[in-house]
């Protein structure tokens, strides 16, 4: 019997996780004898996160390049570690095509890949393509970006198909749905799935300022792990409604409900966005590699579907934004029409249709 196993390489946030997840349970729903593994990082939310969709999930003693440079001693152990574990890994499973989902933990297992000549496949999810699809573009034997507008940086690309970026189905039925969220009353606070301390402070400055506002409206917000209590007793003490968490491990409720979200401009985050057509603050994170949040957050904005607010701007022009927001439906009807004009549904189909490709009977 052929050897089905596809191997899902990367993580280190959901944002790369999450387009790989959907993309392994809709070639679980039309190839159920295919087995989807996720090799990895060893950070926690990794594992959090690929227990909870139900995925395995195998964690390499891998760094990324600033603890390299910090611990060098122990991070050629891990390395050599690693590369014992994935020599292992592919003897025994054989995977017959290894899909990049971006981040360093992706990039020993693509080379892997490449030495042995197995196919490879880069899910490139920004505007401006990171670092592992710039190194293995040329070797890839697809590249699904997200945008037509992608910069690969000058780097050598291969077979680039525009797919959209993959989100999981219960996203994509709020996007079928086509329910119009301008009146809806629920504010949604996303620093993506580690959080965002930046963006929880600013949020947590304006309500003072804005409770006249905020009273008819229901807050939901992740905080990271590291702000949770902090920010639920900021929202007790205003007599403000709020549904706090560190991390939520399924947000289709949410955005079925939101009628304005302030997030980070992360890449899965803005695909989520575009299928559910919530209007939305965008704060990019300012240290992203390349300066790829503030990108994707422009490229949102010049299309009318967001505002970009950044996270050190003055104070007042915070306020007034978001109180424009609030209170102005109008506006939130043109901006929810431009996200929704942006919606790709259909990604991880597409994305599906070339991984089938390359499978022993597809």
């Amino acid at each position: 019997m052929p050897n089905t196993t596809v191997m899902f390489a990367g993580g280190g946030t959901g944002g790369h996780l999450v387009p790989g997840i959907a993309v392994a349970e809709e070639l679980h729903r039309r190839h159920s004898s295919a087995e989807c593994v996720f090799v990895g990082s060893e950070r926690p939310l990794e594992r959090t996160i690929l227990t909870n969709a139900g995925f395995e999930q195998i964690a390499l003693p891998v760094q990324p390049p600033r603890v390299m440079l910090r611990r060098p001693l122990r991070s050629s152990v891990g390395l050599y570690n690693s590369v014992r574990r994935l020599r292992q890994l592919f003897r025994e499973r054989r995977p017959s095509v290894v899909i990049g989902l971006g981040g360093f933990a992706s990039s020993l297992s693509l080379w892997f890949a490449t030495r042995h000549k197995i196919p490879t496949i880069l899910l490139e999810q920004n505007t401006v393509a990171g670092r592992a699809t710039r190194l293995f573009a040329k070797r890839a034997s697809t590249i699904c970006t997200s945008f037509a507008e992608t910069d690969f940086g000058g780097a050598k690309t291969n077979r680039v198909v525009v797919t959209g970026n993959p989100v999981r189905s219960k996203i994509t039925e709020i996007y079928s749905t086509n329910s119009d969220p301008t009146h809806r009353r629920t504010l949604l606070v996303l620093g993506g799935s580690q959080g965002a301390r930046a963006v929880n402070e600013r949020v947590l400055s304006l309500l003072p300022a804005l409770e006249p506002e905020l009273q008819d409206w229901k807050i939901v917000h992740q905080t990271g792990s590291h702000d949770e209590h902090h920010v639920r007793t900021k929202y007790m003490e205003c007599n403000l409604a709020a549904t706090v968490s560190a991390f939520f491990p399924d947000l289709s409720q949410f955005y079925s409900e939101a009628g304005l979200v302030i997030s980070r401009a992360g890449a899965t985050t803005l695909s989520e966005l575009t299928c559910a057509g919530i209007p939305s603050i965008l704060v990019p994170y300012p240290s992203a590699k390349d300066d790829h949040q503030r990108k994707n957050a422009r490229f949102f904005a010049d299309a009318g579907a967001a505002i970009v607010c950044e996270q050190d701007a003055d104070s007042n022009r915070w306020c007034e934004s978001v109180r424009r927001l609030l209170c102005e439906s109008a506006e939130r009807a043109k901006m929810r029409q431009a996200m929704s004009s942006l919606a790709k549904p259909h990604a991880a189909r597409d994305v599906t249709d070339i991984v089938m490709k390359f499978l022993p009977d597809g």
